[in-house]
């Protein structure tokens, strides 16, 4: 089975698509972070606040979306319903964290913590140990080229597929399991968008970053989706170590 961007099924992709020569893993990463702006821009990156609108399957209204993350690791969402109140929580502060559901919190298990633990939550390809990242395949989605790239963490395969043409991040696939489950995760990332930032002493300038997100969630049979659209992001500021607790 086979998924576009949006984490619609599609047709079985082309796979004999030859890889030119020069490209590799370490060059299609370069092209990435080029495309979004620079190296040593992202560098300059140290937490992003994101708010949007939400649409997931089964629920009847849209909700209202906050991430806010800060390196290497820490990370919190959010989703609120107008009149309700906040539906879903997540939380991990670097050593601990905790999911919330209608007022229902579960902490982290030590699987989970020992995975965030080895994550870094904003441009991750500024950290891969290139030992664990293989160039796959030059292969198409929803009719566009893109290099398939394998990067292997915690013991954990994960895919990431790199637009031929603007180098941005266009997909991500992974697979988990849960309560002897396998859960297949589909992300789609579009509308980059350039976001610049005069907060502290460091000017984060023309940063790429997509405004439209997508994530499919198929487990026995069954899907989700989750459609995500940002209205607002900023860097370096409006993140503090108390959004984490």
């Amino acid at each position: 089975m086979y998924f576009d961007k949006y984490g619609n099924k599609t047709e079985k992709p082309a796979f004999a698509k030859p890889i030119p020569a020069g490209v590799s893993a370490q060059t299609v990463l370069d092209k990435y972070l080029e495309a979004i702006g620079g190296k040593e821009n992202a560098k300059k990156v140290s937490s992003v606040v994101m708010t949007g609108n939400t649409n997931i399957d089964g629920v009847p209204m849209q909700l209202s979306y906050t991430l806010k993350r800060m390196t290497p690791n820490k990370e919190a969402a959010s989703l609120v319903a107008e009149g309700m109140g906040e539906l879903m929580k997540s939380v991990f502060d670097g050593t601990s964290g905790y999911e919330m559901q209608q007022g229902q919190r579960q902490d982290l298990s030590a699987d989970k913590i020992a995975e965030k633990k080895g994550e870094h939550v904003i441009f991750p390809e500024l950290h891969y140990d290139m030992k664990n990242v293989s160039l796959e395949s030059l292969t198409t989605i929803d009719g566009e080229d893109v290099y398939k790239l394998k990067v292997v963490e915690g013991g954990k395969d994960t895919y990431r597929f790199y637009n031929v043409a603007s180098g941005f991040l266009q997909q991500v696939e992974y697979t988990t399991e849960q309560n002897g489950q396998k859960i297949t995760t589909v992300l789609g990332y579009d509308n980059y968008t350039a976001i610049s930032s005069y907060a502290g002493n460091d000017t984060v300038k023309d940063i790429q970053f997509p405004f439209a997100q997508s994530m499919k969630n198929t487990a026995g049979g069954r899907t989700m989706n989750i459609n995500t659209l940002i209205k607002s992001l900023k860097f370096n500021e409006g993140v503090s170590e108390a959004d984490f607790k």
